[in-house]
């Protein structure tokens, strides 16, 4: 769309990153982490260099992870094993687009990205995730508001979709 954010179709990403660009190279895990099927290391850049090997010239290897300083984090929900923040990526994948899915990357109901951001009231209604504690330590409709209005959302953001291209 014009605006950047998918909206409503975050969980068709992946079906029409293939479409676009062809083969993709999915790393997913929480306990275990798989790379076209094999079994790897719980070391975050290891993993990435991998991946990254992995992918063929004009390919893309799409990269999601939690960030440790995500709203979700401060409200009471646990930090995945593995979790890394944006400065980090953005230096492990150099190029790469980052998008940010919310309320996070496994149950995305909305997709933003540099080029449209939330602003304030954007979120306030955001739907809680289903691994946010019963009782939240902050109204999160409210913290929303304020990192929107203060420009932070992508430092608070509660997960990154990383999407790297082989170029060659």
């Amino acid at each position: 769309t014009d605006s950047g954010a998918l909206h409503g179709y975050g969980s068709h990403l992946i079906d029409l990153c293939r479409w676009l660009c062809g083969e993709v190279t999915e790393v997913i895990g929480e306990e275990e982490t798989y790379i076209k099927h094999r079994r790897v290391k719980e070391n975050p850049e290891e993993t990435i260099a991998l991946a990254k090997s992995l992918v063929r010239p004009g390919g893309v290897l799409l990269l999601a992870a939690d960030n440790p300083l995500g709203l979700k984090h401060w409200a009471g929900a646990p930090a995945e094993a593995g979790a890394m923040g944006r400065t980090r990526l953005l230096e492990l994948l150099p190029g790469a687009e980052c998008y940010y899915p919310l309320p996070d990357y496994r149950a995305a109901s909305e997709i933003y990205s540099d080029g449209r951001l939330p602003g304030k009231g954007d979120l306030t209604g955001m739907v809680i995730s289903y691994d946010y504690p019963q009782f939240l330590r902050t109204d999160v409709g409210a913290s929303w508001d304020k990192i929107c209005q203060e420009g932070s959302f992508r430092e608070f953001a509660n997960s990154y979709l990383m999407v790297w291209r082989r170029h060659g």
